[in-house]
């Protein structure tokens, strides 16, 4: 016979902790002006918390008129409150009203090794204060960083960081970023920001780092103050592309730091900038792209973006772009055929691909945004769509789904499939006719009188908003009206599942 009754449990527990004449322990939490007296019994603390088993014991504890003493000051009585009903009742209930609160509490249980409260307070502030984490990147990034429990909020920060680097100028403690991290982002060819705010970002994390008696304006300085700031500045410098910089911006902004540059480069700068057609002799990184890829630029993202929001003629740039796209696959890298494609793109939600034929100048591709499988059929949406673009001025031609029953195929001996024919990269794509580009399904032909081709290079991205908001593993959120709710060990997530419109027919091509 086994019968379990741990619900009875939990209410006697906490009952005990709010109404018991038998407290042994007086803690004392918090500060002046934020400090408060909670009472508590030291055999269920040190039962439940390997913190508390050591900090209570005899060898560590001070006792007063028979009564233990314990002293925080580093947590906060509301959330120290939240903490001791958890390791009476079990249970995890309450109702925190900032970022910064859920932070406080996921500290305090990595202290107190509270080890099964620290998945669940990571996935709550995942989901529920993501606009918080964005604006406090730098702190959350350090913090997850520096603890390895923390697996969930590092994995969230370092993915960020990787789809937009740019996240690290977007928020209000950039200044305090290590110089590592600013390096790793700076290195990147696809930051998306303009090259004279990148320049007045790296500026400023420098000057935070000089005395605090400096005066801002550098026409103000003595040639001590460059000198610091070039040695503070010394790894970053040669990463920002001075070079890329505006004439009215460089003349603005630059100048007046001129004396942290080397002087060849400098006055290479001016020289193009009154004769456009100098070259630039030296050794420089070239301008940045935008964007993780061989094939296109920023300009294009902003072009597609605008195509799968159907924007028209009001096209974004790239302040206004939503999206970002990340790396899936690179033909050149990863290979050319079905099996590494859909190991590598399958259940990946929206796609774009990029793909440069051989023997041709064009750059054709297509978007799909429902994802891939390889398991048969054809799928039906109206928001797929076919395009080509421009070699280097962000813009193109859009061929919009007309057979929507048609408009994406998952079929295990093609890699990406759109359309009855309308472009297919099939068995091996290096070899010569075996993928094809014969309008059927979607509105006009993208290859100029071309029906068959072999594929020089291709690239698949993900597109994901830069908003998303972050689910669990199961993906369903732990959360309710900001509440966050759970019995320890007892927490149960669903998934809704949804099966896709399959056509499982295959007709000639």
């Amino acid at each position: 016979m086994s019968f379990q009754f741990y619900s009875n449990l939990s209410t006697d527990l906490s009952r005990l902790l709010d109404s018991a004449d038998d407290y042994n322990v007086r803690m004392l939490i918090g500060v002046d002006g934020n400090a408060r007296t909670f009472n508590a019994h030291s055999v269920i603390l040190r039962a439940r918390s390997a913190y508390f088993h050591a900090a209570l014991s005899k060898d560590w504890a001070k006792t007063e008129e028979g009564s233990i003493i314990f002293k925080k000051e580093n947590i906060s009585p509301k959330i120290f409150q939240v903490i001791l009903r958890y390791i009476y009742g079990g249970v995890l209930s309450c109702k925190l009203e900032t970022g910064k609160e859920v932070l406080e509490l996921l500290l305090a249980a990595d202290e107190m090794q509270l080890e099964e409260l620290i998945k669940p307070v990571q996935m709550h502030l995942l989901q529920e204060w993501e606009p918080w984490i964005r604006s406090n990147f730098i702190q959350l990034h350090r913090v997850s960083s520096a603890n390895s429990a923390f697996k969930e909020l590092f994995a969230y920060c370092s993915e960020t960081l990787l789809d937009d680097p740019a996240i690290l100028f977007k928020t209000g403690d950039y200044l305090t970023a290590d110089e590592d991290t600013l390096i790793s982002v700076l290195e990147r060819n696809d930051l998306v920001l303009d090259e004279v705010d990148i320049w007045n970002h790296v500026i400023a994390w420098g000057k935070a780092r000089m005395s605090e008696t400096l005066v801002t304006d550098p026409n103000k300085w003595v040639d001590e103050d460059f000198q610091v700031l070039k040695s503070i500045l010394k790894r970053c410098l040669p990463l920002v592309r001075v070079d890329t910089i505006r004439p009215e911006d460089f003349y603005n902004q630059v100048k007046p730091y001129k004396k942290i540059l080397p002087r060849e480069l400098y006055q290479a700068i001016l020289k193009r900038q009154f004769i456009p057609s100098s070259p630039l002799s030296l050794n420089v990184l070239p301008p940045r792209t935008g964007i993780d890829s061989n094939l296109i630029t920023w300009k294009h993202v902003d072009v597609i973006a605008s195509w799968i929001d159907r924007k028209g003629r009001d096209q974004y740039y790239f302040k206004q772009n939503q999206y970002f796209f990340k790396l899936l696959l690179r033909g050149s890298v990863s290979g050319f055929t079905p099996k590494t494609f859909h190991e590598l793109c399958d259940a990946k939600g929206p796609t774009v691909i990029l793909i440069k034929p051989a023997h041709s100048n064009d750059l054709i591709g297509g978007y799909n945004p429902i994802g891939w499988r390889d398991d048969g059929g054809y799928q039906s949406t109206t928001d797929s769509f076919l395009f080509k673009l421009s070699d280097n001025n962000g813009t193109g031609k859009i061929s919009r789904v007309r057979n929507k029953e048609h408009a994406v195929g998952w079929h295990s001996d093609c890699g990406p499939d759109f359309g009855m024919t309308d472009l297919c990269l099939h068995g091996h794509f290096r070899d010569e006719s075996s993928c094809y580009c014969r309008p059927e399904s979607y509105a006009s032909a993208i290859f100029s009188n071309v029906e068959t081709f072999s594929v020089e290079e291709y690239e698949v991205f993900q597109v994901k908003r830069k908003s998303t908001k972050c689910t669990s593993e199961s993906g369903k959120s732990v959360m309710a009206d900001g509440v966050m709710n759970g019995v320890a060990g007892g927490v149960t997530n669903g998934v809704a599942s949804r099966e896709p419109n399959r056509d499982t027919s295959r007709d000639s091509r």
